[in-house]
């Protein structure tokens, strides 16, 4: 059930940008079609933009596994979550070139 919320990205001038090379179906519900191939600051919802672009850096950075917590509160209380992330470098030679992410959400009602 884990691997639709699957996303992998390339990292871009040595950490400046990731692109989104694969994207489960259940990383952004709701957006209606695949991020596929775009950077991951074009993303249409800027704060998830900014929150990918830092953990994916930290990832970069350590070049270790990092956790993410964030909450997403809507006006609508059936769509409030605890979004739960792991994010795991991957490379060669020390230098981190793809960074492997799941993403799950956890229900707040």
């Amino acid at each position: 059930p884990h691997i639709k919320r699957l996303h992998l990205s390339e990292v871009i001038d040595d950490g400046a940008d990731f692109r989104f090379k694969i994207v489960g179906e259940a990383v952004f519900p709701g957006l209606g079609y695949s991020l596929g191939g775009q950077l991951v600051r074009e993303h249409p919802d800027p704060g998830i933009g900014l929150r990918f672009s830092m953990l994916m850096a930290a990832t970069r950075e350590r070049a270790a596994p990092v956790r993410g917590v964030a909450l997403r509160l809507t006006q609508m209380k059936d769509h409030n979550y605890r979004i739960e992330s792991l994010w795991l470098p991957f490379g060669t030679d020390g230098r981190v070139t793809q960074i492997l992410g799941v993403s799950a959400f956890v229900p707040l009602n």
